[in-house]
């Protein structure tokens, strides 16, 4: 992976449209930040994906720290990259405090804001709500999905 392949990739994730910034009535605003967020992934090998990532971050965090905006977006795509379940048991470390995570019967909703869509494929449909509490790890729960669940196959 050249240098230039990660800058291409986070420079897409920085002028991408916001998932944070969709209004909750805004369902053609959802489909809009799909085709951006799927548009970041394709193609691309995930250790591309990951280096754009982290790039983001850094420069992110030398003008101010990562924004919310730009904390959303790596939410998104995290999901969109690596085969996270619907479901997962509650209790496990989480990395982000984004308010309106479903949660049922002990279990959390780690697909959030994604959906099962009727293809098998995914659909983005969960409206940004809110974030509260320390900075999303992003990276690190890159990492830790990348161990847990593998890349989502391509589809």
């Amino acid at each position: 992976m050249s240098d230039d392949a990660a800058s291409v990739v986070a420079e897409a994730i920085r002028t991408c449209r916001r998932w944070t910034d969709v209004k909750l009535d805004d369902d053609a605003g959802l489909v809009a930040v799909e085709q951006d967020v799927r548009g970041i992934v394709a193609g691309r090998k995930v250790t591309t994906v990951l280096a754009g990532m982290g790039r983001a971050v850094e420069q992110d965090s030398e003008a101010a720290g990562p924004s919310v905006g730009l904390m959303g977006t790596l939410y998104v795509l995290n999901r969109l990259l690596f085969d996270v379940p619907e479901w997962v048991p509650g209790g496990q470390p989480r990395f982000a405090a984004f308010t309106g995570i479903p949660q049922r019967d002990g279990e959390v909703g780690e697909l959030w804001p994604w959906a099962p869509a009727g293809n098998g494929g995914l659909q983005l449909r969960g409206h940004f709500r809110g974030y509260v509490g320390e900075g999303y790890q992003a990276l690190r729960e890159a990492e830790a999905f990348q161990r847990r669940y593998g890349p989502r196959l391509a589809g």
